[in-house]
């Protein structure tokens, strides 16, 4: 699941190589890429309904759920719904672990408000990629190149981004975070500097993010020394090493509780 304002050719070079390994399968999410842009409300909810909607029509089962950024928060709400369906996260960068105060939030909504309102919302997002990439431009502009958002569609994008945005701050998960049973995969680039916490505390993201990984039970946290916020396509070999090596290990676990339970009930028998 992409981030907001992404698409699917943020994993183009991630399925490239796992498709070899697992079954992959990436969607626009609605207002995005290819997909619908309507009047939606755009909220995590309503993402999360979608996405649970979509896993449902395609009849998936044991889904390991990859998500970055907003597409992070949004996997998690979606493995607390469900539990059996979903039995695992990678999360990169994700957002909503933020424990923002009240009026960081609100201040986060204003400060998105008045970009939109003034027009700007394609540059603001243009910028954001900039960013994302460690004003890396060569690589920052090929993946905007592959994003398909027109300019005759400035109104839909402006009603998009503000209403995510007001999504991701009002609908965080960093008090569910304990809530989730699945093994989970959480990388962060150590230059990740797109999330509004970076200005707003004097504290880094990837600080931040490393202490609330800790409140997944079965979490792995990773440090990607480069890159930005969007490591799939910065640093593709990483993020695809990163991938195989934990789904290896949920492998070899299950494989050996598989084998632990049945050692139990022999002994019983």
């Amino acid at each position: 699941l992409h981030g907001v304002a992404s698409s699917v050719p943020l994993w183009s070079k991630n399925i490239e190589i796992l498709k070899h390994h697992y079954r992959c399968i990436a969607l626009d999410l609605p207002g995005h890429g290819y997909s619908t842009k309507s009047d939606f409300s755009y909220t995590m909810k309503f993402y999360t309904d979608v996405v649970i909607e979509f896993i449902q029509q395609l009849g998936l089962y044991s889904v390991t759920l990859v998500g970055m950024s907003m597409g992070a928060q949004i996997s998690v709400k979606a493995a607390l719904q469900m539990p059996r369906t979903i039995i695992q996260l990678i999360l990169i960068g994700p957002s909503g672990i933020e424990p923002y105060m009240p009026w960081e939030r609100y201040s986060i909504i204003h400060s998105m408000l008045a970009i939109v309102s003034s027009g700007n919302a394609f540059l603001h997002s243009r910028l954001n990629y900039l960013i994302g990439f460690c004003y890396e431009l060569e690589p920052a502009y090929e993946l905007i190149s592959q994003q398909a958002f027109f300019e005759n569609e400035s109104t839909e994008f402006n009603r998009m981004l503000f209403r995510s945005v007001e999504g991701i701050v009002l609908e965080p998960i960093h008090t569910q975070l304990n809530q989730v049973q699945q093994p989970c995969l959480v990388l962060v680039a150590e230059h990740d500097i797109v999330s509004p916490y970076n200005f707003i505390r004097p504290e880094r993201f990837i600080n931040m993010a490393e202490r609330q990984t800790k409140k997944i039970s079965h979490a792995q946290f990773v440090r990607v020394k480069k890159g930005g916020h969007f490591l799939p396509y910065q640093e593709p070999d990483v993020v695809n090493t990163a991938i195989k090596n934990f789904m290896k290990d949920c492998l070899m676990y299950k494989e050996y509780s598989q084998q632990k339970a049945m050692t139990v009930n022999q002994s019983i028998n």
